[in-house]
């Protein structure tokens, strides 16, 4: 019986969902219906330059020598996002957490990131990471408060 339920709530629901689109009933404003339900959050939209810095974020192997080369990233609690290899793996699996990273970018530019990309084998720009987050953490903690 459940399921026969189920299966009239389904078929009720795509009617209208047809007959909806069909007589065009629809809300406007969907993108920014979008925004605030993301933005609330700490999803931010990005730039098509930073998704492309994403792709090259993604190609960290995960050697760790930029974070042997850092002293600054040892003063930062073992909770937060630590070091740049962290940084560039954490930057590609969840974007609304950006602003734990916060500290960890600020350490980036403490010790110099150029000098950090220079190490880097596969060349991640470091630089560009670290400014990145600063921007999406600060989006992310204003979306919150």
């Amino acid at each position: 019986m459940r399921k026969l339920h189920a299966y009239i709530l389904l078929a009720w629901h795509l009617l209208l969902h047809l007959t909806k689109k069909f007589l065009f009933l629809y809300r406007p404003g969907g993108i920014d219906r979008v925004k605030d339900n993301f933005e609330t959050e700490g999803l931010t939209p990005l730039s098509a330059r930073e998704r492309e810095m994403i792709a090259k974020w993604q190609s960290c192997i995960g050697c760790g020598l930029c974070e042997a080369a850092c002293a600054e990233l040892s003063v930062i609690p073992e909770n937060r996002h630590v070091g740049p290899q962290l940084l560039a793996e954490s930057s590609m699996r969840d974007l609304s957490q950006a602003e734990l990273a916060i500290p960890s970018a600020e350490a980036i530019e403490a010790c110099g990131c150029d000098e950090l990309e220079e190490i880097c084998p596969v060349d991640i720009p470091l630089c560009d990471l670290a400014e990145f987050l600063h921007r999406l953490g600060n989006e992310t903690r204003s979306a919150r408060k």
